[in-house]
């Protein structure tokens, strides 16, 4: 008899697979992980692994979608408590904050999993699929908002200002070794978007 889903032993063995191929991508480079090194590091059978993947492209995707939908479901419940009054900044940043919340929060419960595939011996597609989620949903809030961007600089490279900083600063963050808090960092992310670069420099003092 087949096993669902929600039975506990499919799901331990899902999740040992998960830490396995976190482990073993942290180590080498995805086009050189193989199915024996897999299960050698889950502690499970070659038939248990197959039970839940047809190949290692297979486990790839699913745990990548599975963070994607994470992350549109975050951003969906979000757009159901949307605050459209510009003029408020104050309620609008608080709004943004929660929002910031919410997603670190999701990121940190899976920050191993997002640094692995975010890094050198990860996926750049993942990492593309991530850059251009965020994008829409700049464009999504833009939208919202009831606004445009301004003629201070082309939207094309407004959008790549914005999110590369975010996604910038998010993966010095998994990579901190001593990372802040999500409450603390999601402050930092925030004054992120409130701060020019040049604000971020001071004469020296003679």
């Amino acid at each position: 008899m087949p096993m669902s889903k929600n039975d506990l032993r499919w799901r331990r063995t899902h999740e040992q697979i998960k830490r396995a191929f976190v482990k073993e991508l942290t180590q080498r480079p995805f086009e050189q992980l193989t199915i024996s090194a897999l299960i050698k590091s889950a502690q499970i059978s070659r038939r248990a692994f197959y039970t839940h993947f047809t190949d290692k492209y297979d486990l790839r995707d699913q745990l990548e979608q599975q963070l994607v939908a994470r992350l549109k479901a975050a951003f969906a419940e979000d757009h159901r408590h949307f605050m459209q009054d510009l003029s408020n900044k104050q309620a609008l940043w608080k709004q943004y904050t929660v929002l910031l919340t919410n997603v670190l929060t999701l990121i940190n419960q899976e920050r191993q999993l997002f640094r692995a595939l975010l890094s050198a011996n990860g996926d750049a597609h993942f990492n593309r699929q991530l850059w251009e989620l965020v994008a829409r949903e700049i464009d999504t809030r833009v939208d919202l908002y009831n606004a445009h961007f301004t003629d201070r600089l082309p939207r094309h490279y407004a959008l790549v200002l914005i999110v590369d900083g975010l996604m910038g600063l998010i993966l010095a963050w998994l990579n901190n070794p001593h990372p802040e808090s999500v409450d603390h960092f999601s402050e930092i992310l925030t004054a992120s978007q409130l701060i020019a670069p040049l604000e971020l420099l001071a004469p020296d003092q003679s």
